[in-house]
């Protein structure tokens, strides 16, 4: 019998002697700036292939014609439902596919970010009220917990 998603993730989150490692700021950073740029790289090809298939849709005549106006439509919704559709006219815009995974990541980033800021001063706070400030951790902090925690709210990222 095969697995049906075959990957390291494990069965259960309970499960003790499975670890999650996650680099907020990289995941952040990978959503916020790396995917975005690759959105919108990939926006512009999708744009270019579209002027130019309208282009070529006036030289169909007949069945021909019929069939480019259907695949015309059928692409166009294809692209709204990935990337969706900008505001405008008075109506608001409609986030698509893409941009919504770009958001779940970059929510995560920010609530794993949040949590491990959240732990690392929790533990400071207590070793610092039983006097034994940085002697169990020789002063080093988590790698991410130099910066300030990164702070995102619903629909400005």
């Amino acid at each position: 019998m095969t697995v049906p998603f075959p990957s390291d993730a494990p069965t259960s989150y309970e499960d003790t002697t499975k670890a999650i490692y996650v680099r907020p700021r990289s995941m952040y950073h990978s959503a916020h700036v790396l995917m975005k740029a690759e959105v919108d790289a990939i926006i512009q090809c999708w744009n270019t292939i579209g002027t130019e298939w309208k282009g070529l849709q006036l030289s169909w005549v007949g069945d021909s014609a019929a069939a480019a106006e259907a695949f015309n439509e059928r692409l166009d919704r294809v692209q709204t439902e990935l990337f969706g559709e900008a505001a405008g006219d008075g109506k608001a815009g409609k986030p698509g596919i893409v941009g919504l995974i770009r958001l779940v990541a970059l929510h995560a980033a920010s609530n794993y970010d949040n949590a491990e800021h959240s732990v690392w001063h929790m533990f400071e706070s207590l070793t610092e009220a039983l006097g034994k400030a940085g002697e169990a951790n020789d002063g080093k902090r988590p790698e991410d917990s130099l910066y300030n925690p990164i702070q995102i709210t619903y629909g400005d990222a």
